[in-house]
């Protein structure tokens, strides 16, 4: 099960970037360890692309390189996180409603990889989180590859992204 992380508040530095109508708070997170939990992954770096991060084991100890705020429907407040495993080398897409009495109206949110030698950008397909209040992509390998976060504001039709990391 991916981590639950509550708030950015904590965060190193956050950067708001007016966009439009739309606010989006971009946010350096500390290196989040969590406690050992003796699984093993049953892939790593390439094995893992396009692989669920929860069924490989990949999510145990899983880190937050980055994450941001992004308006939803009726300007709900939603966490997207760029999450990363060491212990695969492998990273995916995460989002989560922030403090939501419901979850009616959610994101699309994706994954991108940049090929640190060709400057060729892949991403996974959208994945919309609906009624279900969070979500996550497919794994994408981090070897030789930039990796970034990305979602669809429905409240203003705008697409965002983490930085590279």
């Amino acid at each position: 099960m991916l981590k639950k992380f509550a708030t950015i508040a904590g965060a190193a530095a956050t950067l708001f970037t007016m966009v439009g109508a739309s606010t989006v708070a971009y946010a350096e997170s500390p290196a989040v360890q969590a406690d050992p939990v003796g699984t093993a992954a049953t892939c790593y770096g390439n094995s893992c692309s396009g692989k669920d991060p929860n069924a490989t084991g990949c999510s145990a100890g899983a880190q937050v390189l980055a994450d941001m705020v992004v308006l939803g429907f009726s300007a709900k407040e939603y966490l997207v996180r760029l999450s990363y495993s060491a212990l695969c080398n492998a990273s995916w897409t995460d989002i989560q409603a922030i403090n939501q009495p419901d979850c009616y109206g959610g994101e699309y949110i994706w994954h991108q990889a940049l090929n640190n030698s060709t400057g060729g950008v892949t991403s996974t397909a959208r994945v919309y989180d609906g009624d279900a209040c969070s979500t996550y992509t497919v794994m994408m390998s981090r070897v030789g590859r930039s990796t970034r976060a990305c979602s669809t504001s429905t409240w203003t039709g705008r697409n965002h992204c983490t930085p590279w990391k």
